[in-house]
């Protein structure tokens, strides 16, 4: 009996370890190193997805990645289809998620499970408060000017606060308001400061015609001067000429004139000053042709 049980139990364990190998034998396909990056993050953060897939003769037809209700698919990054790394990316819902790797390919769908990826949400910036728009304050009514009474210019006149008011004179502005209110405002005289302006341009064509008129006086003056000065030249010029105490000689003879220089020089004399001495040239004449 002892025997028998021993070779019941050896022979059972010799049926589950062929049994074992070949379940190993029946999963040719394989999901190995899965990995997420970053494991944390927020609703902003993408997360990037890998898997390595390995296969002897069963390419893989699809490779995903789940996320509670969200399915991340993958794509071939690197190598062939019977070994190679899928790699994918994807925005996560706030939470913390357990990601499982899951592919499609001949004979078995293996999977792998990855990390754990926690999410938090983006904490939505604080709406400003709007400053209350001030509302305008009406202005305090003024109070409107007493029309002044017409007072002669000069003399003082009483106002109805009781103050004594000098009546302004003509050309000047009229102020108007009233001491109660504080405010008291010269109100402007129409065409006013035209006045001012005219006696100003006046007084400026004076200054300039009496300034040109000095200057011209100064000129003849001047002139009028140096004219003398040149006469009193000449005539020292003049005496120095002659010693003093001598007689100045006397001009030498003047050349008779012939009878049509005469003629020519009379021209120029008025009428009675000249005298002519018909007789001598008739004689010198005659003398002449008798010569």
């Amino acid at each position: 009996m002892r025997r028998a049980s021993v070779a019941g139990l050896v022979l059972g364990v010799v049926v589950l370890g062929a049994g074992i190998q070949r379940g190993a034998a029946a999963q040719p396909n394989q999901l190995v190193n899965g990995s997420v990056l970053p494991t944390s993050g927020r609703t902003t953060t993408t997360f990037v997805f890998s898997v390595q897939y390995v296969s002897a003769n069963n390419p893989a037809t699809s490779v995903v990645a789940l996320v509670g209700t969200r399915t991340v698919p993958l794509s071939l990054f690197s190598g062939t289809a019977l070994n190679g790394t899928y790699r994918g990316s994807s925005l996560l819902p706030a939470g913390s998620w357990l990601v499982t790797f899951l592919a499609t390919a001949p004979k078995n769908d293996p999977t792998f499970t990855g990390p754990t990826v926690v999410v938090l949400a983006v904490t939505p910036a604080p709406t400003p408060t709007r400053r209350p728009t001030p509302v305008p304050t009406a202005a305090p009514p003024t109070a409107s000017p007493t029309p002044a009474a017409s007072v002669p210019p000069g003399s003082p006149s009483s106002s109805p606060y009781g103050a004594t008011v000098s009546v302004q004179p003509s050309g000047t502005p009229p102020i108007t308001g009233s001491p109660a209110s504080g405010t008291i405002t010269p109100t402007p005289i129409p065409g006013g400061g035209g006045g001012s302006n005219g006696s100003l341009e006046n007084d400026l064509g004076t200054v300039l015609t009496g300034g040109l008129a000095a200057i011209l006086l100064l000129a003849a003056v001047g002139f009028t001067a140096i004219w003398r000065d040149r006469r009193r030249e000449q005539a020292a010029a003049t005496t120095a000429a002659v010693p003093r105490g001598a007689v100045a000689p006397p001009p030498p003879p003047r050349r008779r004139a012939s009878t049509w220089e005469r003629d020519y020089a009379a021209q120029d004399e008025p009428i009675g000053t000249v005298d002519l001495d018909d007789s001598a040239d008739e004689g010198s004449g005659e003398s002449e042709d008798r010569s």
